[in-house]
């Protein structure tokens, strides 16, 4: 009789301990079902009850604020000088990265080419995700760039690449017509001095950028202006003033004054007022900068010619978006340079 009532008793225990494993099984499933629809669309949050998709990035597209890895996206912008346009850049950029989400960086090499190579390398050993740059010397920053690149930075450069540079299939190009911006001054100061002598103040010594803007302006002049002097003043307000005056002294009859951008234009002004000639020597800028579309509206200035910074910058940030998405880019991409005369100033205001 006691042998009889062990058996079932054991009987029980194993029919128990069966129900209990069946429970725990099922109870691991119901949880693997939910940890699915939280993580299903890849942000964690738990999917619609009655199953339906919600809208989501494509598989392995990166999403604002991070790469396609999930890693944090990281752009550097590396600007030539603190002169009034890069400071306006860079506050758009800064704008930029924040609408977008990404991590900013900002490099400035006071024009010096290898400070800016030292600082394409830190970018690299950051792990930067794109840069985007203001070359100081295209030759100079080349090798660096491409050594960037390689390590799979996504690099858009504002100004072009000599062809035997061979950087068109590494680099992306979002580019302001250079060349074109000087040679529409040229155009409109000789609708107002189509004789004369003419001076030229330029930016940093050598940079790609100054050296477009001095040659658009003296094709558009040969012939009619004589140019008999031409400063680097390093896009410095003060230097460019200094610039101006030795010009002035050493050509009483100086017509036109080309200085290549708003902030040395300021400078250029207070020489010509500081002269007596505020009227009769011509000024003609570029940039479009707040304080030159001021010069232009109050007769002070011939014209300027407008950069869009902010065009730049949104320009950084949706090229790297792109690329990480997979999406088809294109390599050069221009902001076409509009002239300000007063004529239409007050639609730059």
């Amino acid at each position: 009789m006691k042998k009889l009532f062990a058996l079932l008793l054991s009987l029980v225990m194993v029919s128990s301990m069966a129900a209990g494993c069946g429970a725990k099984k099922d109870e691991g499933a119901q949880a693997d079902a939910e940890t699915t629809k939280q993580t299903e669309d890849g942000s964690g949050q738990t999917a619609p009850a009655d199953g339906t998709a919600e809208d989501k990035p494509a598989e392995g597209a990166a999403t604002d604020g991070q790469t396609a890895a999930g890693g944090e996206v990281k752009i550097a912008f590396l600007v030539l000088e603190a002169n009034d346009w890069t400071q306006k850049y860079l506050e758009d950029a800064k704008a930029a990265c924040q609408e977008y989400g990404y991590e900013y960086l900002e490099f400035n090499c006071k024009g010096d080419p290898q400070t800016q190579v030292d600082q394409i390398q830190t970018c690299i050993s950051q792990g930067v995700t794109g840069i985007q740059i203001q070359a100081s010397q295209n030759a100079s920053v080349a090798p660096a760039l491409k050594k960037a690149a390689d390590q799979g930075i996504i690099i858009t450069s504002l100004f072009n690449m000599e062809p035997e540079l061979q950087m068109d299939d590494v680099l992306y190009y979002v580019v302001y017509g250079q060349y074109d911006a000087g040679r529409l001054v040229g155009e409109e100061i000789i609708k107002h001095a189509d004789s004369g002598k003419a001076g030229i103040i330029g930016g940093t010594p050598g940079a790609d950028n100054s050296m477009q803007r001095k040659q658009g302006f003296k094709d558009a002049v040969d012939g009619k202006l004589e140019i008999v002097a031409e400063i680097d003043a390093s896009w410095d307000r003060a230097k460019a003033q200094t610039a101006a005056e030795d010009m002035i002294t050493a050509n009483p009859d100086l017509k036109v004054i080309f200085p290549i951008d708003d902030g040395m234009a300021v400078g250029v002004l207070e020489a010509v007022k500081a002269a007596g000639k505020e009227g009769e020597i011509l000024i003609g800028s570029i940039n479009g900068d707040p304080v030159g579309v001021e010069m232009v509206e109050g007769d002070e200035i011939v014209c300027t010619v407008a950069v869009g910074t902010k065009w730049y910058a949104d320009k950084a940030c949706e090229v790297v978006k792109q690329v990480l998405n997979g999406e088809t880019v294109e390599r050069t991409q221009v902001y076409v340079p509009e002239v300000i005369t007063k004529d239409n100033v007050a639609d730059y205001k």
